[in-house]
């Protein structure tokens, strides 16, 4: 994920909940946090490399995965804190087609500046 004026991102995690016409159906979750490497002067890039597996998530044409990548600006203080971040962007992906279909391949998403918008479709 690369992101326009990101050059002062060291540090970044992916946080990342599902969302059913704006309302969300779980709860939110990160991914561990992952060092930036410089795309170019202006540019950082972040490669978030994990796998998940969903369950319990139903077949509806209406539910999105919200993705808000996160700058790492304070590290955890203890096992149960959490580090303190900043939102860079996020996207809206939406998950199945309207007959219930997994959407399956790769994609180049818009990234929106903050706040949070989930009603957009």
């Amino acid at each position: 994920m690369c992101i326009r004026d990101s050059y002062r991102v060291q540090r970044s995690s992916l946080a990342y909940c599902f969302f059913d016409n704006g309302v969300s159906k779980t709860s939110v979750k990160s991914l561990p946090q992952v060092d930036t490497d410089t795309e170019s002067e202006t540019h950082r890039r972040a490669l978030f490399n994990e796998f998940r597996q969903f369950q319990r998530v139903p077949p509806l044409g209406t539910l999105s995965l919200l993705m808000e990548v996160q700058h790492v600006i304070g590290m955890a203080t203890g096992p149960r804190s959490q580090p303190k971040v900043q939102s860079v962007g996020w996207t809206l992906v939406p998950i199945f087609t309207p007959d219930g279909t997994l959407h399956a391949g790769k994609w180049k998403l818009p990234c929106f500046h903050p706040p949070l918008n989930t009603t957009i479709r």
